[in-house]
């Protein structure tokens, strides 16, 4: 029951007894004037009207609120369970996660909680991680090329994503897709932040392009340096087979064939070892 309701029930029992007490005694006067008895009678009997009237309302009054205070109470232990239910459940979602999560305080940036999946990719202990700064592993400054290459949108002020450059505590760097988004701990406004090793793709994208770029290459060498000596050796060739030669003659093309052949291997072996696929 509301303040406001139980202030009106009150002044409403307020004014009800104070009437009953000064009308129905001014009445009771007037009935029974004469007859003293009988008024003493009658004035009993209207005390325990009043008692057993204010009695049933006060039961009244008490069951229903009785009734209203226990329906709460069983709302609020099956708001508290669902809350618990809810807690043990995105614990063990936080426990059992493959992937890091950092939960830290949004204000000074202290780790508060990491599972351990955090705790074995980046080589801290839990109590090492607890207080330190997440900027410690995270890098602040995301790695929008790498976005763009991967076609990662941008998130927003809430709902922060993108690649970041992430160091382990042996020193070892690694790519991370990061996600950072605000959430309650603890009554602590903090933020959560789940990390996904990416070093591998990265390594490919860059392995990719490499070769892309040994690709560019070996087709600049095939319209231009392959095209020189194989045009030289395709000519003297043409002269061997439409010109009459001295021995001499014979002698020099031979000379000049054999140094475009050797020019030509050259080239061949350079496309060949530059073509060749890089480990990853």
């Amino acid at each position: 029951m509301r303040l406001g309701n139980v202030f009106r029930v009150t002044l409403i029992y307020l004014v009800f007894g104070l009437m009953w007490i000064l009308f129905s005694d001014a009445l009771l006067d007037a009935m029974y004037k004469n007859d003293a008895i009988s008024l003493s009678r009658v004035q009993t009997m209207k005390g325990i009207f009043y008692v057993a009237f204010t009695t049933l309302l006060l039961y009244i009054l008490v069951r229903r609120y009785s009734t209203e205070l226990n329906a709460r109470i069983r709302k609020l232990q099956a708001s508290e369970a669902a809350h618990t239910r809810s807690e043990d459940k995105y614990r063990t979602l936080f426990e059992a996660s493959p992937m890091p999560v950092f939960i830290y305080n949004q204000a000074t940036g202290h780790i508060l909680n990491a599972n351990a999946a955090a705790i074995q990719m980046y080589g801290y202990t839990g109590a090492e991680l607890t207080g330190m700064p997440v900027w410690d592993i995270v890098g602040p400054d995301g790695m929008h090329e790498l976005d763009s290459k991967l076609n990662i949108a941008d998130g927003d002020a809430m709902h922060l994503r993108g690649i970041r450059r992430h160091i382990k505590k042996n020193g070892e760097q690694l790519y991370a897709f990061t996600q950072d988004c605000p959430m309650d701990y603890d009554d602590v406004h903090a933020r959560i932040l789940i990390a996904n090793d990416i070093t591998r793709q990265i390594q490919y994208i860059e392995a990719i392009e490499a070769q892309n770029d040994k690709l560019n290459r070996i087709s600049f060498a095939q319209s231009h340096t392959v095209r020189s000596p194989l045009a030289s050796i395709m000519g003297l060739v043409h002269v061997l087979q439409d010109t009459p030669l001295n021995s001499d003659e014979y002698k020099q093309i031979l000379a000049q064939l054999h140094e475009a052949s050797a020019r030509l291997d050259t080239v061949i072996r350079s496309i060949s070892n530059d073509a060749r696929p890089q480990d990853v």
